[in-house]
């Protein structure tokens, strides 16, 4: 609710924007008095079981609803936000809406690696072999500027429908179900990875948010200088969670 309430107030949302709320796993559903809140304010709430055959992985949930997008309606864009957002400025600026796909690197490379010694390189080698990349693309990790295999935050999305991103990013998420005994924390973080991975299948180009567009405020005493902002009020929608722990 906060999130929501925050990108009413400060987001400057022109009148055609459409607002979605979903809950596609019918056993965890918002209390109706939620649902009936964002209803007030004018926001779709779609309540179709659309994560039943994977509803053991929250995760899908993203993956899910912006396939049914995808496929049920004829937007333009799809911009995706995730619920630990909190919305400070204009959020239909260019950077967001003036690419074919704009996205944040991610925080921490908890789960990143750019050589064979890294700890996880064999799980993105295994991503790359069932997926069929051979050449490898790479970007900065936000917080400590390490470069990585691309790997980018899925906790805020912004690309334009046609591009059906979703329904491929489904597709490879669903194989990877299927192949491989995944650690329990590449498990968890299967989602964003073949995200990335399902970006350079697809041959896009992703470009490369601001640090004022999905700022990982938690972090902030450890961005690196390049990344830091220092005027809280150039600031555009911050992400407050707190970063799992390496025990998961």
């Amino acid at each position: 609710m906060v999130m929501v309430k925050s990108l009413l107030q400060f987001g400057e949302l022109p009148d055609q924007v459409k607002l979605f709320c979903f809950c596609p796993r019918p056993l965890f559903k918002p209390a109706e008095g939620t649902l009936n809140a964002f209803r007030s304010l004018g926001i779709a709430v779609i309540d179709q079981p659309l994560n039943t055959k994977y509803s053991f992985y929250p995760l899908m949930n993203k993956v899910v609803t912006l396939k049914y997008l995808e496929e049920n309606t004829t937007l333009d864009r799809l911009i995706f936000l995730d619920s630990d957002l909190i919305i400070l400025n204009k959020v239909l600026h260019k950077e967001l809406i003036d690419h074919d796909v704009a996205l944040q690197s991610e925080f921490v490379d908890l789960m990143a690696a750019s050589q064979c010694d890294d700890p996880y390189y064999p799980f993105w080698a295994r991503l790359y072999h069932l997926l069929g990349i051979k050449k490898f693309s790479f970007t900065n990790i936000f917080v400590s500027g390490k470069r990585v295999f691309a790997y980018w935050n899925s906790g805020l999305i912004s690309y334009r429908r046609e591009l059906q991103i979703a329904s491929r990013w489904y597709e490879n998420l669903t194989r990877c179900f299927g192949h491989y005994h995944w650690r329990k924390l590449e498990y968890y973080f299967l989602e964003q990875a073949t995200l990335a991975v399902t970006l350079q299948q697809l041959r896009l180009q992703v470009h490369r948010l601001n640090p004022v567009f999905n700022y990982p405020i938690c972090s902030h005493d450890e961005i690196h200088k390049g990344n830091k902002v220092t005027q809280f009020d150039e600031l555009h929608i911050i992400h407050y969670l707190r970063f799992a722990d390496k025990s998961i």
